[in-house]
């Protein structure tokens, strides 16, 4: 199939590793224009790289977008580095080690400034020229634990009102053309996670989990999710607008009714 994504212009966030930096390789092998976003410069220039460097227009910024200010500051980057952005791919998430649930609410506006906050001041500024062209793709990465309790509940709240966010925004700027939805990853494993952590260190530990929580009896993998994500990216997404897409094998027991 062809997705149609040749000659267009992406920007992902969290893309030094796992589905960030294989969404960046999915992209570009379909013959997008890639700007990648994390802090690791290094680990950013090696995949650009790899995925046919700045001869082939792919770009790399390192920026902690955490930052005051740096998203808009990522906004004028790629004005001046790119021109216009059709896709953007909000792979920034995590817990920032706040768990505690009796916490004080500044860590929990953390979370959500990480989760949600910086993809709300990306869009701020990069959805205006996408609404002006009728043409955009804009795709977050969602979790479980938005659905249903999993470990840190300020980063499971926060994960909630990312997906109420995509929900609301797909459904308002559907008639503009622009495309907002979202995709529900179960457990991935990539190298330095948790889940690949536990399969280094307790392999039977791992097993047993996914025999409980995993029909499918295995890991995700990042290029799985890469390759949902560059399908929302495409030409053929137009009935995606303000969808949740479920990627997770079997794993969600209470939103998605198993």
């Amino acid at each position: 199939m062809d997705l149609g994504l040749g000659g267009r212009t992406a920007f992902i966030t969290g893309a030094s590793r796992g589905i960030g930096a294989a969404t960046a390789r999915v992209l570009a092998a379909e013959g997008a224009r890639v700007a990648v976003c994390a802090r690791d410069g290094a680990a950013l220039s090696a995949l650009v790289d790899e995925i046919g460097g700045a001869a082939a227009g792919h770009r790399a910024l390192a920026l902690d977008l955490s930052e005051a200010g740096a998203p808009q500051q990522a906004v004028g980057w790629l004005a001046k580095e790119m021109g216009d952005v059709e896709i953007v791919v909000h792979n920034l998430g995590g817990t920032l080690g706040v768990r505690e649930p009796l916490g004080p609410a500044t860590e929990w506006a953390r979370v959500f400034h990480f989760n949600l906050g910086i993809a709300i001041d990306l869009n701020s500024g990069l959805l205006p020229p996408m609404i002006e062209r009728k043409y955009g793709r804009i795709i977050a990465l969602s979790s479980l634990a938005g659905f249903e309790h999993q470990g840190s509940i300020p980063y499971s709240v926060a994960k909630a009102a990312l997906t109420a966010y995509i929900r609301g925004m797909g459904r308002t700027y559907a008639p503009d053309g622009v495309v907002i939805s979202a995709v529900v990853p179960g457990v991935i494993a990539t190298e330095g996670n948790n889940w690949g952590e536990l399969m280094r260190r307790d392999p039977a530990e791992a097993q047993r989990y996914l025999a409980d929580r995993v029909p499918r009896g295995r890991f995700g993998a990042p290029e799985e999710v890469a390759q949902a994500v560059a399908f929302l990216a495409s030409r053929h997404a137009d009935a995606f607008a303000g969808s949740i897409v479920p990627l997770e094998g079997g794993q969600g027991r209470s939103f998605f009714g198993q």
